[in-house]
């Protein structure tokens, strides 16, 4: 909603705001992912699979920056923000009628249970 919001903004205080909307947004996100994960993550393990995860998700991030500025040298940074909302936006609905990540959000991630052997 925040990317919508800065890619139709006609003042500089509308694009500040969408700005942080945005960065609070992409917080709670990566902080839920985090919990997550640690939650689901083996005890001796946990330390690993989190550095493994943040690095992860820290260079996908830094490719999709470095991408997103490439295309915004060729096209106008407006439409690239209004369609990549737009996807997004298409991809969520798509989930929400989906029956497999639709039972996801109703039922939250499901337990591992300990192998036992």
């Amino acid at each position: 909603m925040g990317k919508f919001v800065l890619a139709s903004a006609p003042k500089l205080f509308a694009d500040m705001l969408a700005t942080v909307l945005i960065g609070i947004s992409l917080t709670v996100f990566m902080t839920t992912a985090a919990i997550m994960l640690q939650s689901v993550a083996p005890d001796h393990f946990r330390g690993r699979i989190t550095t493994i995860n943040l690095i992860h998700a820290g260079a996908i991030m830094a490719f999709s920056y470095f991408a997103n500025g490439v295309l915004a040298d060729i096209l106008d940074s407006t439409y690239l923000l209004a369609v990549g909302c737009a996807a997004f936006l298409g991809v969520l609905l798509f989930t929400l009628f989906t029956p497999t990540p639709q039972m996801l959000y109703i039922s939250g991630v499901p337990t591992l249970a300990p192998v036992r052997r």
